[in-house]
């Protein structure tokens, strides 16, 4: 039997493991041949005391360090520049994302969520929206869902979909350990500690010691 395709869609990276570490560590376990690809790099704003190239060999080691941890394929990063992003750009990025949803002819796509607080993030998540409309040509497309991180401004209104990562929290949080420059130390949201309580939290809503949090754009059952 064919293994499942999937494709994770970041704006940054570190992204993928925030919104939907603990699923690509389940999915892989479960035998899914699951890609990302992380639409920009850093560019010239880049905050580090480093080099522009430094920058980008990094974060480039680093998603490639928690693909491995997580069992996904090396991932993908596009050319666009982290931060620049505009509404004009939709359109063009649209036809990326559409792109690697015909290489990987996935079958479920995840993606940022379109009410996030961080404009990059609904840039990619509306991008991810016009590429997998039904009637665009990607047969092989059945699932679209956008995962929920710490930036969503509208998490009250609560996930239609949980998934259970239970046994693969601590492969999410050894992935985000690649991302080290991106840790905070606790109270802060993008702690350890702070993202392991938010899982367990997430997973107290459905009876499971931890999940992530998703909606679900459109399915085919």
């Amino acid at each position: 039997m064919k293994p499942l395709s999937v494709l994770v869609i970041a704006a940054h990276a570190d992204d993928e493991v925030m919104g939907c570490g603990g699923t690509i560590a389940k999915m892989a376990r479960q035998g899914a041949r699951t890609a990302v690809y992380i639409a920009t790099q850093p560019g010239g704003h880049s905050r580090y005391q480093e080099s522009l190239g430094q920058a980008q060999a990094r974060r480039q080691g680093e998603a490639q360090r928690a693909a491995q941890v997580l069992g996904a394929e090396m991932p993908i990063i596009g050319d666009r520049e982290e931060l620049s992003l505009t509404e004009g750009d939709v359109s063009a990025v649209a036809d990326s994302l559409r792109q690697q949803i015909e290489r990987t002819e996935a079958e479920v796509v995840f993606t940022h969520h379109r009410n996030d607080l961080h404009f990059d993030h609904r840039a990619i998540a509306e991008a991810t929206i016009v590429a997998t409309r039904p009637f665009v040509r990607t047969p092989h497309l059945r699932r679209v869902l956008m995962y929920q991180q710490i930036e969503v401004g509208a998490i009250a209104l609560g996930p239609s979909v949980f998934i259970d990562i239970s046994q693969t929290l601590e492969a999410k949080i050894e992935a985000l350990l690649c991302y080290e420059s991106e840790l905070r130390p606790f109270p802060h949201p993008r702690s350890r500690e702070a993202i392991s309580a938010r899982a367990m939290l997430l997973g107290s809503h459905v009876g499971v010691r931890a999940a992530e949090a998703f909606d679900l754009v459109w399915e085919i059952a």
